[in-house]
């Protein structure tokens, strides 16, 4: 069974194009037979959507309205299980990692750590 692992980029830093260049290096370099790659882009704004591969490939920056609303979701710790969960269908998807890669604000302040802590994410 491959782990989950939740890639974290964007955010409201003024680093915002840095941590999604970042996010897209990594993605090519995650091992894809050992970890099935989750990846949550957040808007400048701080909205959080869940992005797939083209979009994340494709993407300059991330704005509020640049996807659709059905892509919203929120990190939770769901029945004890680190869980990211897109808040229009209430689909949940179990993680076993994350890996943030948010430069500056919120993202090297401990901020996100935090976050991270209290959902249950190595």
């Amino acid at each position: 069974m491959k782990k989950k692992i939740l890639l974290i980029f964007g955010g409201r830093s003024s680093e915002h194009e840095v941590s999604l260049n970042s996010a897209k290096n990594i993605f090519k370099a995650v091992d894809k037979n050992k970890f099935e790659t989750i990846l949550a882009g957040l808007s400048k704004q701080g909205t959080w959507y869940r992005l797939n591969e083209d979009q994340l490939m494709k993407a300059t920056h991330i704005n509020d309205g640049d996807f659709p609303k059905n892509q919203c979701v929120a990190l939770i710790s769901y029945l004890g299980k680190p869980t990211m969960i897109e808040i229009e269908s209430n689909t949940r998807f179990e993680l076993d990692v994350a890996f943030p890669i948010i430069h500056g604000t919120n993202g090297e302040d401990g901020t996100l750590q935090g976050l991270l802590k209290m959902a249950g994410l190595p």
